[in-house]
């Protein structure tokens, strides 16, 4: 149950976390007035979870899990402040486009995953064909991916 949890904790509660801070973050700016007139798609989705969950399940989520949801967010923060240094101090952008292509494959890699439902790769396993039937086809029709 405690792995559970962790595990809830990194892709459930880190997530609302997240969208939480950005609201908070964007809403209470100087700019808000501008910022919300010019909210997209990927504001609306990042912050979804105040808007399809009520106040009193994400504060359970939170609340309730919240030693593995600080240890993931003491992670995440250190990824963005590493981030953040990328942008302050790579003036080429190098740093940032490594990060970006790294993540990119490793998405890609991860979604074709769950879509598939294949999360590890399978050996090829070569089965012989014995006989006439496999002395007339060479062996080729028995190789087969198990």
């Amino acid at each position: 149950p405690d792995e559970h949890d962790a595990l809830i904790a990194a892709t459930e509660g880190l997530p609302a976390l997240l969208g939480l801070a950005l609201f908070r973050a964007l809403s209470t700016a100087g700019a808000w007035g501008d910022l919300r007139r010019l909210s997209n798609p990927a504001f609306g989705l990042a912050t979804h979870h105040l808007r399809h969950f009520q106040s009193g399940d994400l504060w359970a989520l939170l609340h309730h899990n919240r030693t593995h949801t600080a240890r993931y967010l003491d992670t995440l923060i250190k990824t963005l402040e590493t981030l953040r240094a990328a942008l302050e101090k790579d003036t080429e952008g190098v740093e940032l486009e490594a990060a970006l292509d790294q993540a990119a494959a490793k998405y890609e890699e991860w979604e074709k995953q769950r879509f598939t439902n294949q999360w590890e790769k399978e050996p090829e396993v070569n089965v012989p064909v014995t006989g006439i039937f496999g002395a007339l086809t060479g062996g080729l029709i028995g190789r087969r991916k198990k």
